[in-house]
């Protein structure tokens, strides 16, 4: 847990500088979390939006109200009923809190590592590229000298 309650670390530390200074300087911050009872109330709070899928547990439940000031009990107590895919959206995201279906991506995309070999020989096309236009400037400029 990187942002416990109860407990001083220094993530919880940044997570709470950001969560409340980094509006001012476009800084955002994103807390995913399947135990929002865990997750620091003061961090918590400090989102200005939330998408709450579905949550069974009443501490949980407890935490995302106190942290939500939007949401009501209704929509808190319809938590436990919804479908894969589907999440409560509070706060900034919506003008009023909402219930939504997020579609799951079919076509997953599939991560592989760099070919180091292949990646260095296009660096030095394009370096070779780089210098000839380099080079035409810097002899523009001393004809223009």
């Amino acid at each position: 847990m990187f942002i416990p309650k109860g407990e001083e670390t220094h993530t919880k530390y940044w997570a709470a500088k950001i969560a409340r200074e980094g509006r001012k300087f476009g800084l955002g911050l994103c807390i995913v979390s399947q135990r929002p009872r865990n997750i620091d109330p003061n961090v918590l709070s400090q989102m200005g939006s939330l998408a709450v899928m579905k949550i069974v547990q009443e501490d949980d439940q407890r935490q995302i109200t106190a942290a939500a000031e939007s949401i009501s009990h209704d929509l808190i107590n319809q938590l436990t009923s919804l479908n894969v895919g589907d999440a409560v959206f509070v706060g900034q995201w919506v003008n009023l809190p909402s219930i939504v279906h997020i579609e799951e991506v079919k076509d997953k995309p599939v991560g592989s590592d760099k070919n180091a070999i292949s990646e260095w020989k296009s660096a030095k096309k394009f370096e070779k590229i780089a210098t000839e236009s380099t080079q035409g400037l810097i002899q523009k400029d001393l004809l223009l000298d």
